[in-house]
């Protein structure tokens, strides 16, 4: 069960924490070759606050701030996983998700990165390269053929800023035709 209290801290630092607070959020899972980033807010689960004007407006007229900058993310969400053969007979897989900002300058700057996790594996978790400005990448093809949960991460070089999308499960035991799992 997750507390509500936990949930406000993370999501106020997430809108309101300092640029190094938020550079911390964003290293948490940060890997000793310097790829990827990972955020700090606990349940994905829930609608990233970073997406929410509702949140942040509730949250600058409880506390009195000035808003010191606005809101311009969206969620990234998957909207595809598609098998595409790499000539060996193995296959590579492209991943399309939604930009994170409609704000043109603030699009081109985002750097995404897909993390994705098996089930009942201890905590087994990998993640695709960085990709600035684009909304699909490829990844290699070595992933279990297994039902995998994915979420897609947007991150903001400039304002340290993130935003997540709530994490999706497709189902990889059919390499040539993974499937959104129910």
């Amino acid at each position: 069960m997750w507390d509500a209290i936990e949930i406000m801290a993370d999501d106020y630092l997430a809108l309101f924490g300092s640029s190094t607070a938020k550079q911390t959020m964003a290293n948490s899972l940060k890997r000793d070759d310097g790829l990827g980033f990972y955020g700090e807010i606990e349940n994905t689960f829930v609608t990233p606050v970073t997406s929410l004007q509702a949140v942040r407006s509730y949250w600058l007229k409880l506390s009195g701030l000035k808003d010191p900058q606005p809101l311009v993310f969206k969620e990234p969400k998957l909207t595809g996983v598609q098998a595409v053969p790499d000539g060996s007979g193995e296959y590579q897989y492209k991943l399309t998700y939604a930009a994170a900002s409609t704000t043109p300058d603030v699009a081109r700057r985002l750097q995404y990165i897909v993390y994705w996790s098996e089930e009942g594996d201890d905590g087994w978790i990998d993640f695709s390269p960085l990709k600035t400005g684009a909304t699909s990448m490829t990844i290699s093809g070595d992933l279990p053929a297994a039902e995998l949960t994915l979420t897609v991460y947007a991150f903001d070089p400039k304002t340290k800023q993130y935003v997540y999308a709530r994490p999706v499960k497709y189902d990889f035991s059919n390499a040539a035709r993974p499937l959104k799992a129910a």
